[in-house]
């Protein structure tokens, strides 16, 4: 499925006039580098292209972000391994933070999670509502700017016909120039009909991810054919 959306990315980027193989890009994505789809995918960005700054990730277990891009270093230790949450924040770069859903704490019988923000002076930790964090979260999914948006991971739907506007959050300008979805449904179909009129490249989830379901589907078939030794050994 990864090297499907990546191999998808690549094509729609060009049409937007970026090699991804050679320029310079920013990315925002959701799902963390330990989900298989957006972990892999993010693996193939850090080895494909040099030129990538991964500037959001939104994940279950919390987001990031880093204007410059996060450290590529830091991210390759999470890969498949942790969730967003035990980034290095002593890495992010000025103006960047880190927010981790599973670090709470209850006062006055709120529940907050933690925050650690970069700073000109350092980190600075503060403890946030629930409200504030969907808040946080909103505001990297939507308004973030950056060349390319992966949909790696999230609940179906996240975009839809009532919010996708909001992914043109400066007097219509859109806070991404191409969409390729990996996780299933992200985006409704009316909301892509009507982020595509905005002239944002999307390649919906059936295009870009269908290499896993074509892989799955081999891997069955040969599996119904093959003896158990067979099938690992041409695994």
């Amino acid at each position: 499925t990864s090297r499907g959306v990546i191999a998808a990315a690549v094509i729609a980027m060009g049409q937007a006039g970026i090699d991804m193989a050679k320029d310079r890009f920013t990315v925002k994505i959701t799902g963390g580098p330990c989900g298989d789809v957006a972990g892999n995918s993010m693996k193939l960005l850090l080895e494909r292209s040099p030129g990538v700054a991964i500037v959001a990730i939104i994940d279950g277990s919390g987001a990031l972000y880093d204007p410059k891009g996060a450290s590529k270093g830091a991210l390759k230790k999470l890969l498949m391994l942790h969730d967003i949450d035990h980034f290095d924040a002593k890495l992010l770069s000025n103006g960047g933070f880190l927010i981790c859903r599973n670090q709470s704490k209850v006062e006055s019988l709120r529940t907050l999670y933690k925050k650690v923000a970069s700073t000109g002076g350092g980190l600075k930790e503060q403890w946030i509502t629930s409200d504030e964090l969907q808040k946080e979260m909103d505001n990297l999914l939507f308004k973030v700017e950056a060349d390319l948006f992966l949909p790696r991971g999230g609940r179906p739907e996240t975009i839809d016909e009532a919010n996708w506007h909001r992914l043109f959050p400066a007097k219509g300008k859109a806070s991404c120039r191409v969409i390729v979805e990996g996780a299933n449904s992200f985006i409704t179909p009316l909301a892509r009909d009507e982020i595509q009129k905005q002239g944002v490249i999307l390649l919906r989830d059936a295009t870009a991810n269908k290499c896993g379901v074509i892989s799955s589907s081999y891997e069955i078939i040969a599996n119904l054919l093959m003896s158990d030794e067979q099938f690992l050994a041409n695994k």
